[in-house]
């Protein structure tokens, strides 16, 4: 029994040490699995620790053992509770720990709030010039050499008249040119292009067959479930769709779809691909 001690002891203390030292990117696979390690070797050392107590001779000893026993009781109730709904609970995880790390700690997960400057703007165009067709596999399979290196041209060319979320934009517009769903311009926490700020609508959306529906507008517009949705501001959906499409990296239409929606809750982004 005791040597059951010392090894949920040890991954207690390890699963504590990880959490506490990616508190500044509380998102990653790391993170959520240490999570985990520490919800399931705190019930342990619970349970253990309780029946330990409950094998002593007194009785006062014995009750001893009922703190213990609740404490992993509501461990596994909210470990039960959390993998009931593994989306929610890790964003629930991730905003907790935000809560309470050190505005100092927080690096990683600022808003995206670029002050390049048209030199530095040139130098990261001409990174991703250099870098993409290097380190991809197959850069060129789905796209033609030659209107790549052009799109890159254009671009550079553009600049002055382009703000920063624009650019941000096309450069992303040049990575999905490779129709690569593992290539792409993504920032933390969402798996969206980088511009100032993250705003999204409180809406859950889905692309079916029949168009782009509402499935779940949470507590405060719930009457928005199962509507479809037609335009966004002026611009038929559809449109909205075809002009989203350029920005979203991906080889086939089921993947696109999904980040297609994925999109049309970011405000920033819609309001971006308005501006221009």
């Amino acid at each position: 029994m005791k040597l059951l001690i010392y090894i949920t002891g040890t991954c207690f203390v390890i699963s504590l040490v990880l959490i506490i030292s990616l508190q500044d990117a509380p998102f990653g696979v790391v993170f959520s699995e240490s999570v985990i390690l520490f919800l399931v070797s705190a019930i342990a050392l619970s349970v253990i620790s309780g029946i330990l107590v409950l094998q002593k001779k007194t009785i006062w000893k014995k009750l001893l053992a009922a703190p213990f026993l609740i404490i992993a009781t509501l461990l596994s109730a909210l470990s039960i509770v959390l993998l009931l709904d593994t989306s929610k609970s890790h964003t629930m995880l991730a905003n907790a720990v935000l809560k309470i790390t050190p505005e100092a700690n927080r690096g990683n997960l600022r808003p995206f709030l670029p002050t390049l400057n048209r030199k530095q703007w040139l130098e990261d165009i001409d990174y991703l010039k250099i870098e993409l067709p290097k380190h991809h596999a197959h850069p060129f399979l789905y796209l033609n050499q030659n209107h790549f290196y052009n799109a890159i041209e254009i671009l550079k060319n553009r600049l002055d008249s382009l703000n920063d979320q624009q650019i941000a934009l096309e450069i992303c517009k040049i990575v999905s040119m490779v129709k690569d769903g593992h290539t792409q311009v993504i920032s933390l926490p969402f798996n969206l292009p980088p511009l100032l700020e993250s705003r999204l609508f409180p809406l859950r959306i889905f692309h079916y067959s029949a168009g782009i529906y509402v499935t779940s507008g949470g507590r405060d517009n719930s009457d928005l479930s199962a509507m479809k949705i037609l335009k966004i501001n002026d611009s038929k959906i559809e449109d909205v769709i075809k002009r989203v499409n350029e920005y979203v990296p991906g080889e086939n239409e089921y993947y696109k779809n999904a980040m297609v929606i994925s999109i049309f809750i970011e405000c920033a982004i819609i309001e971006t691909l308005r501006s221009y």
